[in-house]
């Protein structure tokens, strides 16, 4: 049996180093140009229709039945498995009033787009900025810059408020973009504001102004011009060290840095979910921050396999979730934590709304055996998966067996697993001293392999990245374990675990254990810093606490130990939020949770010393 915390997945499979983002996100274009390729459920049906529709000549017999017995007999696996998957899914949505788009109408919208912007002079290998949320649009540019080999840089859209427009700046000089693509004529004026080192030109989704900035069109407009023809071809052939990505971290430990992901690092992300068969529904359903690389790697990894991908182009929370789950029917779902008790605690959740889902992937750094639960109520028919992974470090983590079920889901003091090491990456434990941990030991989270990026953008924080035997390393910045079994448990932030009472104290491991006391509750503990200097624990319940503090403190100590103790609770409300903060990638933000639990215990610490100082008067 193995000691030493260190993981090596091996190799990866083969892969067609020849193809291109396009040739891999339109594989099946030509065989299946019906099937659907993105549905928006919140979108017009008639959206950009002069982009999609079809102006050649005529088509005759393209439904003819001769025509529909010749493409099965030409691949009767795909209509085989198809009819086999369709006793064991939800059929599709019949007749919808919203935007669906083949993949000939995308590859159609997308060769126009393209043409107009190589007219506009952007080059390959320009840089474009999209500063969209996730939506169809957005959508149409990641493939847009796939067939002209831009360089993709997705920004949250929120850079666009007044507070952040210096960040916004600073990216901007950074990235050098040649390119713009933004929602609203008041975003467009707020870039064409910004200093920028070459002339950029800017596209916006809503109707320009006369007086709008030079250099910007509305999208509108292109579609109603007419793109001269010619063939469907991708201008930049593949080449494994070009970028053809440039996503930005989450900031949760300090601002976000950039991440330049190159095509042989995107093609190995796609092939996990390429390998995914032709389904006879609708494949997933996308939400979330389109800034992070978890939306725009599933669209592109769902479309490779020639799937479709629904888009929750709404504000991203449980009822609209829910809402695009009943009018697409996915199969699967790729959820944050954060976003699994959004749907819990939504009054419009019903069985039929997620009777659909086979497949939920859990993801979000730490995942409590109380999530996994949770899960498995909200989607009674799915198979509850966990992941492990980041902008800097893509698929870690795998499950090559058999994935247990919800009752047998492996744990650790509460901890759900991760899953394994992935094929191709690597994985250390570390302690303080530098040293590989045994199994079974908490340390620092080393992570190596091919998927690695080789830095951030401008040289940033450097000193998380290091070489050994010829593969790049990543230091992230959480705490894990692996078991005898090789089952990898990320734990936490490793700034948030320390030591109490002489034992190693994890929030995550009270965060579990509350929410599996109070089945109804949504709870977050974070640690903090008291009065005195030490360091304590907080909980944070979404809606009202179901205990008084000294209850829940004493059955905690019982439970877990009197190192775990709590030193303070409250529900949002208390701590001044309508609902919980999250960071830029939609994960629940415990630092802005650890600040006001901190400023309340101060308060409330004040006002008992004032209180004690009237009550001591004479």
């Amino acid at each position: 049996m193995a000691t030493s915390a260190f993981l090596d997945g091996g190799k990866l499979g083969p892969r067609d180093p020849t193809s291109s983002l396009w040739d891999m996100i339109h594989t099946c274009t030509s065989k299946y140009p019906d099937r659907p390729a993105l549905l928006s459920p919140t979108q017009p049906a008639n959206l950009y229709k002069r982009l999609t529709e079809y102006r050649g000549p005529e088509r005759k017999h393209a439904e003819s039945f001769i025509y529909r017995f010749l493409k099965r007999a030409a691949d009767p696996w795909y209509h085989f498995s198809s009819y086999a998957l369709s006793w064991v899914v939800p059929p599709p949505p019949g007749k919808t009033g919203y935007l669906v788009w083949s993949f000939e109408e995308l590859q159609r919208a997308s060769v126009r787009l393209g043409r107009y912007l190589r007219d506009c002079g952007i080059k390959t290998g320009s840089t474009v900025v999209s500063l969209l949320p996730v939506s169809a649009e957005w959508a149409l540019v990641m493939s847009t810059c796939a067939l002209n080999g831009y360089v993709i840089a997705t920004l949250d859209h929120r850079l666009l408020d007044a507070e952040n427009l210096d960040m916004l700046q600073e990216s901007i000089d950074e990235l050098c973009p040649s390119l713009f693509v933004v929602a609203t004529a008041r975003e467009a004026m707020s870039v064409a504001m910004l200093k920028s080192r070459q002339v950029a030109s800017g596209i916006c989704l809503a109707q320009l102004p006369p007086t709008h900035p030079a250099g910007w069109v509305s999208i509108h407009d292109i579609a109603e011009s007419e793109p001269p023809g010619g063939a469907v071809a991708p201008l930049a052939t593949y080449d494994a060290e070009r970028t053809a990505m440039i996503v930005y971290t989450s900031g949760s430990s300090d601002k976000p840095k950039g991440c330049a992901i190159q095509s042989s690092l995107l093609a190995q992300s796609l092939s996990v979910i390429s390998g995914v068969p032709l389904l006879p529904c609708t494949g997933t359903v996308i939400s979330g921050s389109a800034a992070q690389s978890r939306c725009p790697f599933l669209l592109l990894g769902i479309w490779a396999s020639g799937n479709s991908a629904a888009v929750n182009a709404a504000t991203p929370n449980g009822e609209t979730l829910l809402m695009s789950m009943v009018a697409t029917r996915p199969v699967s779902i790729s959820l944050l934590v954060g976003q699994l008790g959004s749907i819990y605690s939504s009054p419009k959740l019903t069985k039929d709304a997620t009777r659909s889902i086979r497949i939920v992937i859990l993801i979000g750094s730490t995942i409590t055996k109380a999530s996994i639960k949770r899960a498995g109520e909200v989607f009674p028919n799915a198979t509850i998966q966990t992941g492990f992974g980041m902008t800097e470090a893509a698929n870690i983590t795998t499950w090559e067996s058999k994935i247990p079920k919800t009752e047998t889901f492996p744990t650790w003091n509460g901890i759900a697993a991760s899953g394994m090491i992935a094929p191709g990456a690597k994985l250390k434990v570390v302690d303080g001293n530098g040293a590989i941990c045994c199994r079974n030991e908490i340390g620092q989270l080393h992570l190596g392999g091919s998927s690695i990026v080789s830095g951030y953008l401008g040289g940033a924080r450097a000193n998380l990245f290091y070489k050994e035997d010829c593969h790049v390393w990543y230091i992230c910045g959480d705490s894990a374990l692996v078991d005898d079994d090789g089952y990898i448990y990320v734990v936490g932030r490793s700034n948030s675990i320390f030591e109490r009472d002489g034992r190693v104290v994890i929030p995550a491991s009270v965060e579990n254990l509350l929410e599996m006391q109070f089945t109804k509750s949504i709870v977050a503990v974070t640690d903090i810093t008291l009065s005195s200097g030490k360091r304590g624990l907080f909980a944070v319940f979404q809606g009202t606490i179901p205990w008084s503090y000294d209850k829940i403190n004493e059955f905690v100590s019982r439970e877990i130990g009197r190192s775990h103790r709590i030193d303070g609770v409250a529900n949002l409300a208390e701590l001044g939020f309508n609902s919980w903060p999250t960071s830029i990638a939609g994960k629940i933000g415990y630092s802005a949770l650890k600040t006001a639990a901190e400023n309340l215990l101060y308060a409330r610490l004040a006002c008992s010393v004032t209180s004690d100082s009237v009550a001591s008067m004479p």
